[in-house]
């Protein structure tokens, strides 16, 4: 009797099982490496909480993202650069990508593609946001049907302002677009969290989060795209020299939602230096799904952070993720690290560490994040740039796996790549995309490539 074919990433079953695509089909050498065990932070008032969690780092030469079929191009258009790709997933299954696509220095476009529950693409390329004014940094989010929301920075001048549109899951427009934000200061970089729970009557409802001026600000929005409420956040934080910005917001299937926030104090000091420099602190705030606060974490500060992401789960939980410079007393030498926690629904910081430590060559910035929504597994991405400027080392998109069994291995995914997006679906299916920064035979330019993955 013959043995059943086993299923693959998406539960079909077929010839070959869950392929591992080799190093040699990669076109831009992705292979996976070993990193060296994480250290961890030593008490401090002002840093992460001691764990005894030490992550087991599996080898992983010539490992490769598991897919189903080869890396894959997002973008149609391939006139101009293509760049800054973000990534929602619904529970459902479906996915979608946004990303900005240039039409000069000065003028870019967000366009999107969707995906089916099989990895199938859905349609052709979506036009979100055109016109002669700048359109960039997109972020996304859907519902369990599959419809979805954008949000964008439109630059024009020397100033910005936050847009958004509302999309079927056929992916039509639905409605004009939103003016979230349009201000005479400056508003930009722009992230947005949404009620992903089937057949909850305030399913699509979104919060966007975005830095104005100096400060940050949050807009609650029904799913119908109306405004409900609108705060700033962190405020009271710092002092008239310190700047609050690089939101990042996340909502559960519950309504709750987190917002994450980094306090830049340019007069202020680390605690291994007591010489003034900029002290950066990384916060998150919690809200009931009525935009009534809840209560205010502080992660972490150091001297530098360098990115900050943030997810939740369908129960509640958060997870965050952020890079840091970091200078041991003991050790001397400045190390980069890119540090992760669990945040639990009401509030309590159950679980922080290092899940790569950098040697002074490179840097890790653009940090994404998303979580599984059922239990602890995550996924992280992140850019990885030299240290040294100018240098002839190459950017390269990282990715770190967090299962749900407690090990952590990471894989790099090879030169010429930056700018990652990434987030997770049902039966642990995660949509990872990325830019190359060469020409290939796919795309002239700067492209959009994907990659679903798998939690197992």
């Amino acid at each position: 009797m013959q043995p059943l074919p086993r299923r693959d990433l998406f539960g079909h079953r077929g010839e070959n099982p869950i392929a591992m695509i080799p190093s040699s089909t990669d076109p831009f050498g992705g292979k996976g490496i070993a990193m060296n065990p994480p250290r961890l932070f030593s008490n401090s008032s002002d840093r992460l909480p001691r764990t005894r969690f030490r992550p087991r780092i599996e080898g992983l030469d010539d490992r490769s993202i598991p897919a189903v079929g080869a890396l894959f191009h997002v973008n149609t258009t391939v006139v101009g650069d293509q760049a800054n790709s973000a990534v929602a997933f619904s529970s459902g299954g479906r996915s979608v990508v946004v990303w900005q696509s240039a039409v000069s220095a000065t003028d870019h476009n967000i366009y999107g593609q969707m995906y089916s529950a099989t990895g199938a693409k859905l349609g052709s390329q979506i036009s979100i946001a055109t016109g002669v004014r700048n359109q960039i940094n997109p972020a996304v989010a859907m519902d369990s049907k599959g419809n979805f929301t954008a949000v964008w920075e439109e630059r024009y001048l020397d100033r910005g302002n936050i847009r958004a549109r509302r999309f079927s899951n056929a992916g039509g427009g639905i409605g004009a677009v939103i003016e979230v934000a349009n201000t005479t200061l400056d508003e930009k970089a722009p992230s947005i969290g949404m009620i992903d729970k089937a057949n909850a009557v305030n399913e699509g409802q979104f919060v966007v989060s975005y830095t104005v001026g100096t400060g940050v600000r949050t807009d609650m929005f029904s799913k119908f795209g109306f405004r409900i409420k609108r705060f700033d956040v962190g405020a009271s934080l710092g002092d008239a020299n310190s700047t609050r910005g690089e939101s990042t917001a996340a909502r559960s299937a519950d309504g709750s939602f987190m917002i994450g926030f980094i306090v830049r104090d340019p007069d202020g000091t680390t605690w291994w230096d007591s010489t003034p420099t900029e002290l950066t602190s990384v916060y998150v705030d919690r809200y009931r799904a009525d935009g009534t606060f809840l209560s205010r974490l502080k992660l972490g500060s150091g001297k530098i952070i360098f990115g900050y992401a943030l997810t939740m789960d369908a129960q509640g939980h958060g997870r965050y993720a952020f890079s840091q410079e970091y200078l041991d007393a003991i050790d001397g030498p400045i190390a980069d690290v890119v540090v992760t926690g669990r945040i639990d629904k009401l509030g309590k910081l159950i679980e922080a560490k290092e899940v790569w430590v950098g040697n002074g060559t490179w840097i890790p910035r653009d940090i994404q994040i998303a979580s599984n929504p059922t239990d602890k597994g995550f996924v992280i991405s992140f850019t990885q740039t030299a240290a040294a400027i100018p240098s002839t080392l190459k950017d390269r998109v990282i990715l770190i796996e967090g299962l749900p069994n407690g090990l952590v291995r990471t894989s790099d995914l090879g030169a010429n790549h930056n700018q990652s997006g990434i987030a997770i679906g049902p039966k642990n299916i995660y949509l990872l995309t990325y830019t190359t920064t060469v020409s290939t035979a796919a795309d002239p330019k700067k492209g959009i490539f994907g990659r679903f993955g798998r939690l197992a």
